[in-house]
C-alpha cells in the first residue's frame, strides 16, 4: 500500500478512536451510509467517510475526513517517505452545540496527542516506526452553507477543524 492512504487510513482510524473515547457508541461508515443502514437508536452515532459526501439531515451528525495537498518531501537519504499534507475534519452537526462540542473536541484531542499513529495497512495494521507529526497550529473554522444551498439543513451546522501534519521518513 503505497504512502498517501496509509496516511489517510491511519488519520481516519484515529479520528474513529477519539470519536469512541468522546462517547460515540455506533460509528457508522460511508458504506453503512450509503446502503440505507438505520442508526441504532439506543446509543449515540455518528457517520464518519473519508471522501466529500454531501451530509443529508437523516445522516447527521456526520464527519468527513479530508486530507489534500500532499507534498513528497525533497529527496534525501534515508527520507523517500517523507509527505507534507493538510487534514481538514468537516464536522456537520444536528445542533450548533453537537458540531462545536465535536470539532473542539478534535481540536483538543489532536493538540494534546501533537501526533496521529502512522501505520502500515497493506498487512494488517503495522507500525511505521514513527508518527504522523502535527505542524503547528489546530483551527477550527465555521463554514456557512453555500448560497444556493442555504436552506438545506444538513449544512446549517457546519465546522472546519484544520492542521497541517508531516510523515517523518
Amino acid at each position: 500500500m503505497q504512502a498517501n492512504r496509509n496516511i489517510r487510513r491511519s488519520i481516519y482510524e484515529y479520528t474513529k478512536t477519539k470519536l469512541t473515547d468522546m462517547g460515540f457508541a455506533y460509528i457508522y461508515t460511508e458504506a453503512q451510509m450509503r446502503s440505507g443502514i438505520t442508526p441504532n437508536s439506543s446509543g449515540s452515532y455518528v457517520y464518519l467517510v473519508d471522501s466529500m459526501t454531501k451530509p443529508m439531515a437523516t445522516t447527521l451528525p456526520f464527519i468527513v475526513l479530508e486530507v489534500q495537498n500532499i507534498d513528497a518531501e525533497e529527496f534525501e537519504i534515508g527520507n523517500r517517505l517523507g509527505r507534507n499534507f493538510d487534514v481538514f475534519w468537516h464536522v456537520f452537526g444536528n445542533s450548533k452545540g453537537v458540531r462545536d462540542d465535536v470539532a473542539s473536541y478534535l481540536q483538543d484531542s489532536a493538540k494534546a496527542d501533537g501526533s496521529i499513529p502512522y501505520n502500515d495497512y497493506s498487512s494488517g495494521s503495522v507500525s511505521m516506526g514513527f508518527p504522523i507529526q502535527l505542524d503547528g497550529r489546530i483551527t477550527v473554522v465555521d463554514s456557512p452553507p453555500p448560497d444556493n444551498e442555504i436552506q438545506e439543513y444538513s449544512l446549517a451546522n457546519w465546522s472546519i477543524v484544520h492542521f497541517m501534519a508531516r510523515t517523518l521518513q
